[in-house]
């Protein structure tokens, strides 16, 4: 056999070898291109935002700011000598005004405050524009209101509040009060939600206050005072 014949047997299978190399590693390209391309284009992601202004305001107006309880006094002779305290109801629920006739008459009201079925009450008018939660709170407990920061012999010195709907769709009864619930006791005060959902759709949206006070036997003499703050926060 000849160089000529050997030299060329190599030359062949050589550029077979470098044939074969080249299509091993296009099909690896195109086969790994084709199946991490997609893997990887996968975790393309671009952030969306979503954006909103509050426009609405947060505001009530006390309708009716007052209620006066009137002039009187506590008797404590006969079968209220064993009584420690009466109580004067601004809503009249079940009668339970002294001077209304619920026996015994303790309270003497020279004022004769709420004669007969009279109510009375604070009304307070959502006048913002978004719903919100009324709350109200007393600048003092009930010993400080009515005994000058001591009743010498009782301990039930208090006023508790109900809250009410004037309008039928102003406040869900479930946000209301539950009853009477006390705002101050003879030496707590504290703060009451009244509606946790007052609306805000016309002026007839509003909530009536009613307020049970607790006049306890040892009572100072003079004119009282109790502040109550309403608060609203927008919900």
């Amino acid at each position: 056999m000849g160089k000529k014949e050997v030299g060329f047997k190599l030359y062949f299978m050589f550029g077979l070898s470098v044939l074969f190399f080249l299509s091993a590693v296009a099909t690896s390209y195109f086969f790994v291109f084709d199946t991490e391309l997609s893997d990887f284009t996968g975790f393309v992601t671009n952030p969306g935002v979503v954006t909103l202004t509050q426009a609405g305001t947060a505001g009530v107006l006390i309708d009716v700011s007052s209620i006066a309880l009137g002039s009187g006094y506590f008797n404590a002779t006969g079968d209220c000598s064993t009584l420690s305290y009466s109580t004067l109801d601004t809503n009249n629920s079940v009668l339970r005004n002294s001077n209304l006739g619920v026996a015994p008459v303790c309270w003497i009201n020279t004022t004769y405050f709420l004669e007969g079925n009279l109510t009375g009450g604070f009304t307070i008018i959502n006048n913002g524009s978004v719903v919100v939660n009324v709350s109200a709170i007393a600048d003092k407990h009930g010993e400080d209101w009515l005994c000058a920061g001591d009743c010498p012999l009782t301990n039930v010195a208090g006023l508790s509040v109900l809250s009410k709907s004037k309008e039928a769709n102003s406040c869900p009864p479930a946000k209301l009060t539950n009853g009477f619930e006390n705002l101050i006791t003879y030496d707590t005060n504290v703060t009451v939600g009244l509606c946790d959902t007052l609306d805000y759709a016309d002026y007839s949206d509003s909530i009536n206050i009613f307020v049970n006070a607790s006049i306890p036997k040892d009572t100072t003499a003079g004119a009282k005072t109790l502040t109550i703050t309403f608060q609203a926060l927008a919900v």
